[in-house]
């Protein structure tokens, strides 16, 4: 027979070791003349189930739990063990600690090892070349150097740019500069300066061939000669660079009023070409592009 000194419950099965109310490990009895409570086979079977924690109520057959295993005994815990599991947990976090600090050592300690490492140096004191060598001094110490700026990346550095498109660019603008001056000085009819602006020989002067400059000056001058002031105007200018960039050909539309004693308007689409001479563009062709005249007055 044995008992359970904390409930009291008494069993008569010898090959029990723990209560099976509470878990408490249970005791032999001496054999006594006091009579022996003994737990029914049923109440056997309620205390088991009920304590793997199934709810069996009171006047229910248990004949169904009759072969349910019994649940292992679990002892309760003790103080000690509690203290021992916090103790591990101490050593472990330790261990854990001591390895990342190491592993962070040995990485700072490579790094500064490497960053101290410079290149050998061969210097010939006889030597007379010219070229500079950066001087080692043996006795400095070693310092870690600061990082430098990153550079900034240059997008396309080795692509050279085009000469021929950037000359495309400034002749159209030269040219273009050239026909509206060439325009004021007409208005002002300024036979002197007019002249600058023309080649020594013209290709072409409106319907003749191998104009000379002499020549256009003169027809210049007898049209000055019939109106007393001269307006001109330039508009929808288009300059074309030639292969080789020195010549040029510029279009636009121009519109004259000629004041006098028979005043005199009109609007046309004008043609002229141009060859760069001494870094000077000068006209070497100025003629009309036929069916573009329009007679205003």
């Amino acid at each position: 027979m044995k008992n359970c000194q904390v409930c009291g419950a008494n069993y008569d099965d010898d090959t029990l070791q723990f209560c099976l109310q509470d878990g408490t490990r249970l005791t032999g009895m001496p054999i006594t003349d006091t009579p022996t409570v003994v737990l029914n086979e049923a109440e056997t079977v309620v205390a088991r189930a009920n304590y793997g924690r199934i709810n069996v109520p009171i006047g229910q057959d248990t004949s169904q739990f009759a072969q349910a295993p019994l649940p292992a005994a679990v002892p309760p815990r003790s103080g000690g063990a509690t203290i021992l599991i916090g103790v591990a947990a101490v050593l472990v976090i330790g261990v854990l600690v001591l390895v990342a600090a190491g592993v962070g050592g040995y990485l700072w300690y490579s790094n500064s090892e490497s960053a101290n490492v410079r290149p050998a140096t061969n210097v010939n004191n006889n030597s007379n070349s010219n070229l500079s060598l950066p001087v080692t001094n043996s006795n400095a110490t070693n310092v870690r150097p600061s990082p430098s700026k990153t550079p900034t990346p240059v997008v396309n550095a080795n692509i050279p740019a085009d000469p021929l498109q950037n000359d495309d660019v400034q002749t159209r603008a030269d040219v273009t500069r050239q026909v509206n001056s060439w325009r004021a000085v007409t208005e002002s009819q300024n036979l002197n300066g007019l002249g600058g602006y023309y080649a020594g020989t013209l290709d072409r002067y409106y319907n003749r061939s191998n104009v000379s400059a002499g020549d256009v000056l003169a027809d210049k001058r007898r049209a000055f000669s019939q109106y007393s002031s001269i307006q001109i105007s330039v508009s929808n200018m288009r300059v074309t660079a030639d292969p080789g960039g020195e010549t040029a050909t510029a279009v636009f539309d121009k519109e004259w009023y000629f004041n006098g004693s028979k005043p005199f308007a009109g609007k046309i689409k004008s043609q002229m070409r141009f060859r760069r001479v001494n870094g000077a563009w000068l006209i070497t062709s100025e003629t009309d592009v036929p069916g573009t005249y329009v007679r205003i007055r």
